[in-house]
């Protein structure tokens, strides 16, 4: 009967100890690894394009750069099976007043992009940042006070 006791108290720490992983795989505020690289998402505090820059940077992080169409899919990918998903990221994506765009964290041109439709649309002055979306799918330049969105980080 004793041993039928411990039994059941490992069995019932195993069930826990379960449900906490399980609650780690949904999106959260939480480090996620893809593709072997480590990122941060932060999906419950919203942020301007600015706090969400300062919040990675806490971190020792950046701000998600999406030099190649391999890492946005892999990122697209991972967010599309998160059945909770569905708001729009910062990337460190910004316009320059030329018109032209780069990446804030490396300090590169942005050369890849999968844009909405219609965008960049580029109104004068006013929109400066890049957020994208796994679903329906497409980036968006769009100002930078906006406070909407959700952040991804990554090491520099």
């Amino acid at each position: 009967m004793q041993n039928m006791k411990y039994i059941l108290i490992l069995v019932a720490g195993l069930a826990i100890q379960g449900n906490n992983a399980e609650s780690a795989s949904k999106i959260g505020s939480q480090w996620v690894e893809i593709d072997g690289k480590q990122y941060y998402f932060e999906m419950q505090n919203y942020a301007d394009w600015h706090d969400a820059q300062a919040l990675c940077e806490r971190r020792n992080l950046t701000l998600i750069s999406y030099q190649t169409v391999e890492k946005w899919n892999s990122i697209r990918n991972f967010l599309l099976l998160e059945p909770d998903f569905d708001m729009n990221l910062w990337s460190s994506g910004a316009k320059l007043a030329d018109g032209q765009f780069l990446w804030r964290s490396t300090g590169e041109e942005v050369t890849y992009t999968d844009w909405a439709t219609g965008e960049p649309n580029l109104p004068a002055g006013s929109e400066f940042c890049v957020v994208v979306s796994a679903f329906p799918n497409g980036w968006d330049d769009i100002e930078c006070t906006d406070r909407w969105f959700a952040s991804v980080c990554e090491e520099p």
